[in-house]
């Protein structure tokens, strides 16, 4: 009885989905931390087939419990779908105070010729009163990039408003990789009108309340605050991390996860600057950015926007209620002459300029808001996880094409191009991977496992990680990129991205192995002792309904257990003469059944069968010791009930009460005879198969 309950509890901890607590609420297994990664993007990811393979690879990794991320839309009436109401991420903080869209935006004659201009297919969304596009109805245009782009363009003139008035939402897939992993959280943010087709990997994963992005603009980093807003409500998250739709991963997910789970500081540069940079960081400075008890010279920065933000410094962005109004209003860039016009936006309220500006707000903000807050201690210098060459000046990037990705780019891109040191990559990837493999097969048991610090340290224990001024990710890479791209996440090791599924080891350690036996050994002992076994008969007493040798009978419990034993079952008891021998007969008698004795051939000489006891006799009646000399056998005895007989090489019997449930499985159905290498299949009937079985010939 004792080692029957073992095996359950064991066979139940296997199975378990939900880790137990243990006395007094210790060693609680709690779910592991997430990462955000925040796109800003247009519409359409260019990488998406990368980030697929990455999340595919991701959803591979076996995880404690956790919840997955979901996302919740809204339809109107006419089907479309958009954010609305106190559920959006941005309804958490009191939004930009603007004017009330204007109908057309300007004069009649203006908007006459700015509705004149939209596409015959956008034409019939115009709200007459309003002067605004709804959103399309139809899939095809919510995934199209130039739809989505004309779209916004009048929306955003025709509304003078940041905040886009709709924002199209998709549906995620429950069985996306997205959905199925659990080491990220995703979001992005996208044009307003724009929509994940139902097939892409980022279906689901767009925020709602959307802006209008313009580059130069603070409208940049309004977005990348919407995503953070919308990240926190996960309280999984603990590391916040924001992307480029040209960007690209260079480690497997569980490098990444780790990685920045490991980093104590956030990657934002509030370094002091130096020489050029500290003169280009000046000269964006202006005295209308001034604002006594609020900002200073003294905390002006500038960091990269592709940066990553500790839990910490991401409630002090969500927590912000002055600084942001500040960028608001007076960071943007704007060139005379309409080189750069002024944001629709600030014109709406009246605002205007005539002096050229530059201030980049989603390059300044979070770094000044975070000195501000005196943090600067708690950030590297680095200042991002994304690779960037700006070797060939102006205002954009170098862009990679298909020729110039390869292993050594790889490798440069890790460091970073001005960097001689190496990053220790085999060390990361080697710890990342045992580190994952672990955590599978311990919390698969649902035993406890410390899986982070407990002194609310995330960083998870047993990964070595690099310096923070390794890359994790790398861009701008061109659509024809791709193809290499996808070719280095196929290698394996430090000379690749290692981001394909098949890059994920299924070789298991010492302690997982002796795990999986152990279960498989529990599971064994319980269908043995509960659901149903082989047995062997051995002896004449049931000839000739087995044999002496070749047969081999499949026993069922649930019969026994159930008390549906009836006349004329054979089933499988313990001896009664001797409790440790096992024999096989045939019930003839109930309990209140009359029986006859043996050498009554009148029926003159009889027994009743007591309560709790079967009659059992072999077929054999000759050559069977059964209940004519040791008497009625008690129920307690029986172990089975035999409803499949096979014979190596002669015949193959199944109970007709059980014909439905062997079909099903296919254990009977068909007989298959092979004679001189062709089979004949012949239906049985009547639940029989009978069907001599000989080996070919060779």
């Amino acid at each position: 009885m004792l080692v029957s309950y073992i095996a359950w509890a064991s066979l139940g901890a296997a199975f378990t989905l939900v880790p137990r607590h243990g006395p007094g609420g210790d060693h609680i297994q709690q779910p592991p931390h997430k990462v955000a990664l925040l796109f800003l993007s247009r519409g359409s990811l260019p990488m998406e087939p990368v980030w697929k393979e990455f999340f595919e690879h991701a959803a591979l990794l076996r995880q404690p419990p956790g919840s997955s991320p979901g996302r919740k839309t809204w339809e109107d009436g006419g089907g479309q779908r958009h954010a609305r109401g106190k559920d959006s991420a941005a309804s958490s903080i009191d939004r930009i105070p603007r004017a009330s869209p204007h109908p057309g935006g300007r004069s009649a004659g203006q908007r006459t010729a700015r509705e004149a201009a939209l596409p015959q297919d956008l034409r019939a969304l115009l709200d007459e009163s309003t002067g605004l596009l709804r959103l399309p109805d139809t899939q095809a245009m919510l995934s199209s990039d130039k739809a989505a782009e004309a779209h916004d363009t009048h929306n955003e003139l025709a509304s003078g408003s940041l905040e886009a008035p709709f924002s199209a939402l998709s549906l995620l897939d429950p069985q996306g990789p997205v959905a199925r992993q659990d080491l990220f959280s995703v979001h992005t943010h996208t044009r307003a009108a724009f929509a994940f087709p139902p097939d892409s990997v980022f279906a689901g994963t767009q925020i709602d309340r959307r802006v209008f992005v313009r580059w130069g603009q603070y409208s940049a980093a309004e977005a990348m605050r919407r995503l953070i807003i919308a990240a926190l409500r996960d309280p999984r998250n603990q590391r916040f991390a924001f992307l480029s739709e040209s960007c690209a991963p260079l480690f497997p997910p569980a490098v990444v996860h780790a990685q920045l789970l490991a980093d104590r500081l956030s990657r934002v540069s509030l370094c002091p600057q130096h020489g050029k940079a500290a003169e280009r960081q000046a000269w964006r400075w202006g005295p209308y950015l001034h604002r006594e008890g609020l900002l200073t010279k003294v905390h002006w920065r500038k960091s990269s926007q592709w940066l990553s933000l500790t839990k910490s410094h991401a409630e002090v962005v969500r927590r912000d209620d002055s600084l942001w109004r500040l960028f608001e209003q007076e960071c943007y860039s704007y060139e005379p002459g309409g080189g750069l016009p002024l944001p629709p936006y600030m014109r709406a309220v009246g605002r205007s300029a005539s002096a050229r500006r530059s201030c980049v707000s989603d390059e300044h903000y979070f770094p000044t808001l975070l000195a501000v807050a005196g943090l600067q201690n708690e950030t590297s210098c680095e200042g991002s996880l994304t690779f960037t060459h700006w070797a060939g000046g102006g205002w954009s990037p170098k862009v990679y094409r298909a020729r110039d990705v390869g292993p050594e780019l790889l490798r440069v891109m890790r460091r970073g191009v001005w960097e001689t040191r190496e990053c220790p990559v085999a060390a990361a990837l080697a710890s990342a991977a045992a580190q994952h493999r672990a955590r599978g097969s311990w919390a698969g048991l649902g035993l406890p496992r410390e899986l982070h610090h407990s002194d609310g340290d995330p960083s998870p224990p047993g990964y070595q990680p690099m310096p923070d001024r390794c890359m994790l990710f790398a861009r701008k890479f061109a659509p024809d990129a791709l193809p290499a791209l996808l070719r280095l996440g196929g290698v394996c090791d430090q000379e690749g991205t290692a981001i394909h599924p098949s890059c994920l080891s299924q070789d298991m350690g010492v302690p997982e192995r002796a795990i999986w036996f152990a279960k498989a050994a529990a599971a064994i002992h319980v269908f043995r002792n509960y659901v149903a076994e082989f047995t062997v008969p051995i002896g004449l007493s049931m000839s000739p309904t087995f044999n002496t040798h070749g047969d081999v009978a499949l026993l069922e419990r649930v019969s026994v257990a159930t008390r549906s034993i009836k006349v004329g079952d054979v089933v499988v008891a313990r001896s009664v003469q001797n409790v440790r021998h096992i024999v096989i007969k045939r019930v003839l008698g109930l309990e209140g059944d009359v029986v006859p004795l043996p050498g009554s051939t009148t029926g003159r000489r009889v027994a009743v069968v007591p309560k709790g006891h079967v009659w059992l006799q072999g077929d054999n009646f000759h050559n069977s010791t059964d209940s004519r000399t040791y008497g009625p056998v008690p129920y307690a005895l029986l172990q089975g009930r035999v409803f499949l007989k096979a014979s190596w090489g002669v015949e193959v019997h199944a109970d007709p009460d059980w014909e439905g449930v062997l079909e099903a499985v296919g254990l009977v159905g068909s007989c298959i005879r092979r004679s001189g290498g062709q089979a004949k299949v012949s239906v049985i009937a009547a639940g029989v198969c009978s069907s001599s079985i000989s080996t070919p010939s060779s």
